[in-house]
């Protein structure tokens, strides 16, 4: 709405105001967070991920999967960043 300058949402006591470009920033930043990423729930993959490799192969595999872990989630930052 190009007309309206704000917007002040107001309760029995308190009461909250939002100019324009302060709303225009709130819904963009609502947007990306809704955004699901990649589409699969990573960090409960990768727990799991870890706690297995530690059950079956022992304290070996940890280094391996600590740079999987790493890689990942530089990967997902750069993905993030990107959009």
């Amino acid at each position: 709405m190009p007309d309206v300058e704000g917007v002040m949402l107001q309760g029995e006591s308190s009461w909250v105001a939002l100019d324009k470009d302060r709303i225009s920033y709130v819904l963009d930043w609502y947007e990306n967070i809704q955004d699901p990423g990649p589409g699969l729930p990573m960090l409960p993959i990768l727990a799991l991920l870890i706690a297995g490799c530690i059950y079956f192969f022992g304290w070996i595999v940890i280094g391996a999967v600590a740079a999987i872990a790493l890689v990942i989630s530089v990967g997902t930052m750069i993905y993030d960043a990107s959009h």
